[in-house]
């Protein structure tokens, strides 16, 4: 017996589908770093490890 994502029950095509969406919605707020001085650095949305980019540092954030 092997175990498996699917057969646990776990459906990536819905999961990764439903991954997009919300980095969609989430990159209409980027805008919003700059009111506190910081930027979204490119191709950081959706990696394991979001960055916000200030004059002399980075923020980062694990989910």
């Amino acid at each position: 017996m092997s175990l498996s994502y699917e057969s646990s029950g776990v459906s990536y095509d819905q999961l990764d589908a439903f991954k997009r969406a919300c980095q969609q919605a989430a990159r209409k707020t980027a805008h919003l770093l700059a009111d506190h001085g910081y930027a979204e650095p490119d191709n950081t949305r959706g990696e394991s490890c979001y960055l916000m980019e200030a004059a002399d540092h980075y923020l980062a954030h694990v989910e």
